[in-house]
């Protein structure tokens, strides 16, 4: 873990059997006799001293702060709206429920392996995220075809270009003869 420190920022390092005796010496003398609490109570202050700030920041020890305490509300909030989607089939519950499982993930969420984190903080399938994540990959590709994956409908596999769309739309208006009655209720056809 401390293998690639910078030994002129923070100094030397002590050999594993010294540190490993140290902190022995530390139990037997001060955390033997206490209680499981007291014990806890001995840890949370040394990790959180000012004193040692520097070890337990080289550590990656970071105390509560307001930003960690805002993503965790951010990520409640976000399982608190998809919850209260429920399991409704309507289609603007489930493009909204979508919408919101396919902002959260990313290629770095599953680059990481944080997509069972994720899904169990939320309170959904890692399944579902997992689907979404492929989603959003392909809409960060530009990929032409994922606006209709994101909605869940395949496209045609004989669908027409635009070129040729426009071919048939102006046959159609040249070709089309529009009645004189009045009666007649007036058609236009879109290709």
């Amino acid at each position: 873990m401390l293998e690639d420190i910078d030994c002129d920022k923070y100094g030397e390092k002590l050999p594993i059997h010294v540190a490993r005796y140290r902190a022995t010496k530390i139990y037997d003398d001060i955390l033997k006799d206490c209680s499981i609490a007291g014990q806890a109570q001995i840890l949370r202050c040394l990790l959180v001293s000012k004193k040692l700030e520097g070890a337990t920041s080289l550590l990656g020890i970071h105390k509560a702060t307001k930003e960690s305490k805002l993503k965790h509300n951010v990520i409640e909030n976000i399982g608190d709206a998809i919850k209260k989607f429920g399991k409704s089939r309507k289609k603007d519950t489930s493009a909204a429920r979508r919408a919101i499982q396919t902002a959260i993930v990313s290629a770095s969420t599953r680059q990481k392996r944080l997509t069972t984190q994720l899904a169990q903080a939320i309170g959904t399938s890692r399944n579902t995220l997992y689907k979404h994540s492929k989603f959003r990959m392909q809409i960060d590709e530009n990929d032409e075809l994922a606006c209709w994956e994101i909605i869940c409908r395949q496209p045609y596999k004989d669908r027409m270009g635009e070129g040729v769309k426009d071919i048939v739309q102006k046959y159609w208006l040249e070709h089309a003869q529009f009645s004189p009655n009045s009666r007649d209720v007036i058609r236009q056809r879109v290709s």
